[in-house]
């Protein structure tokens, strides 16, 4: 009876699931954002985003990592409403976190004072 139970909401959470992606909207680029409705900022060779927020102004963060040699380290990268870094922000859209060990960020959030968390973790050694 335990194991009839667990198929029958297994099966039923994965048609709630499905039927939520049958009523998406068809969505397209902002033109006037970036270039085409894209933008791609590099900070090293390896580099990936993880999280993203939106200010109450309208900016949008990017947290994710980034690797030089063997450390994974975290960049927080701002924009401004229209793709383009945000230069009053560390003096050139980017902030760089190279703290020891390796850090990955996993989540951004902007409290009510405009102060920015970044939450993650570092590893340091084994």
């Amino acid at each position: 009876m335990n194991k009839l139970f667990y198929i029958i909401l297994f099966v039923t959470l994965n048609l709630e699931l499905c039927s939520l992606n049958c009523f998406a909207q068809l969505v397209s680029l902002d033109p006037t954002f970036g270039t085409g409705g894209q933008v791609i900022t590099h900070v090293a060779n390896e580099d990936e985003a993880t999280c993203i927020t939106v200010q109450p102004d309208g900016k949008i963060l990017v947290v994710g990592n980034y690797k030089i040699g063997v450390d994974q380290d975290i960049v927080l990268i701002r924009y401004n409403t229209d793709g383009t870094l945000d230069n009053s922000f560390d003096f050139d859209g980017k902030a760089l976190a190279p703290f020891e060990g390796n850090q990955f960020a996993e989540s951004v959030f902007v409290q009510p004072d405009q102060k920015i968390i970044v939450g993650g973790y570092v590893t340091v050694g084994t």
